[in-house]
């Protein structure tokens, strides 16, 4: 097992860890574990598959697992995910999160500048983030500054000069 990323590419090794990241996120942490263990205690000692393991999961959770799987398993690619706002008056009139290259139902921390955060799920192509507005305007936005999501993240140029004027 010297070259265990030679037999799936290393892609599996790093989409993996946010699959199950997000896969939890939808479900909620109880019907998770739940639903892991169910599936842990039916196949062992045996062999399973990912749809023996949707199947199980499916079971704890009201959720669309099978939609959840076609976008974060057989789908290739990743999504390109923005936020843009609008200001007035110094405060936030609007921020929205933007998501291209299909549908990635997804938890995003948005990171408003270096003290505030709100967490979002996007499940749609365009969320409009109510709980930003009336904020001050902050230096930059980040997408997922909690790192958690699995996207290609675009800046707005306002936070992408910013953050490049504080590098190093």
């Amino acid at each position: 097992m010297i070259n265990v990323t030679s037999l799936y590419g290393g892609l599996v090794y790093h989409k993996s860890p946010f699959v199950l990241a997000q896969l939890e996120s939808v479900m909620g942490a109880k019907a998770f574990r739940e639903g892991i263990g169910n599936y842990l205690r039916r196949y062992r000692f045996k062999n399973a598959s990912w749809p023996e393991l949707i199947a199980a999961l499916d079971a704890a959770t009201p959720e669309d697992l099978e939609s959840f799987s076609r976008a974060w398993v057989y789908r290739t690619g990743r999504p390109v995910v923005e936020a843009r706002f609008e200001e007035k008056d110094g405060k936030l009139a609007r921020l929205v999160v933007r998501q291209t290259g299909g549908l990635w139902n997804q938890k995003l921390r948005l990171t408003l500048g270096e003290s505030e955060s709100i967490e979002v799920q996007l499940s749609a192509a365009e969320l409009d983030v109510a709980a930003a507005r009336g904020k001050p305007v902050p230096d930059f936005v980040l997408p997922d500054g909690g790192g958690q999501a699995y996207a290609g993240f675009r800046l707005d140029k306002r936070s992408e000069a910013y953050l490049l004027a504080k590098l190093p």
